[in-house]
């Protein structure tokens, strides 16, 4: 009986533009070709051994040279990536919310969505670079932490597909309501309320008064708060914990 063995991760790095030529379809030529170049020496070594096919690929800022997060390009390639991986009948990795910005800000937002919509439409079998990423990777943030742990809650029952499971109590509920009056004391939403709707903690959904009169908190302090709630709780004089932390 052989012995079990892990498999083995080939996600070759590509600054695109830089360590790749400045095109997204050569690029992905290129990654391509190095995965599969250690998928065939991992099996000379020893046939049968399980690999996983993977990248990692951002695109580099042309005025710059500094590495991009969250641009509509790596996005593009990773729908190129998943094709060949099915293809080639392999397992595939790839990064989600990996984003260039400093911050918990609309720019890390955008970033984040921009890729992790692209890995979970293309088919990824495993995920990384999920939570806490900014500054391509050089700075961890406690606000980008919270937030995107909260996140992958709602994007895993994204990527379940919407369920039909309670469907005919649905309807029943419509046909007991009729024309007028609401569902709220219905049974099926009685039965229901707690699990129908993700419904994250971090955003605030309240109206404009109501969120000026508790403070007015933008999303990277309410994330830092949340990252930081027991020792906010417990050391309630303490000043609030840094944004980020360098790794």
């Amino acid at each position: 009986m052989r012995a079990a063995t892990n498999p083995l991760i080939l996600a070759p790095f590509a600054l695109c533009g830089a360590s790749t030529s400045a095109s997204a379809v050569g690029a992905v030529a290129q990654v391509n070709a190095e995965a599969l170049a250690g998928v065939a020496f991992t099996q000379l070594l020893r046939p049968g051994s399980p690999q996983i096919y993977g990248q990692f690929m951002v695109t580099v800022d042309m005025k710059t040279g500094a590495p991009m997060g969250g641009t509509p390009e790596a996005a593009q390639m990773m729908y190129l990536m998943g094709a060949l991986a099915r293809k080639y009948r392999l397992p595939w990795r790839t990064s989600g919310f990996h984003v260039g910005s400093k911050l918990n800000d609309a720019q890390a937002g955008y970033e984040a969505n921009m890729l992790m919509h692209a890995a979970i439409l293309a088919g990824a079998n495993y995920i990384w670079h999920s939570a806490g990423w900014l500054e391509a990777g050089l700075t961890c943030g406690y606000s980008k932490f919270a937030t995107d742990c909260e996140q992958l809650v709602g994007w895993y029952k994204y990527a379940g597909g919407l369920p039909f499971d309670d469907f005919k109590e649905a309807m029943a509920a419509i046909r007991e309501v009729g024309p007028q009056g609401h569902f709220l004391g219905t049974q099926h939403t009685l039965e229901h309320f707690e699990s129908a709707f993700f419904m994250p903690s971090i955003m605030d959904f309240n109206s404009f008064e109501q969120w000026k009169a508790e403070g007015a908190k933008d999303h990277d302090t309410r994330g830092r708060e949340k990252a930081c709630w027991p020792t906010m709780r417990s050391q309630s004089s303490t000043r609030a914990s840094p944004r980020v932390s360098r790794i």
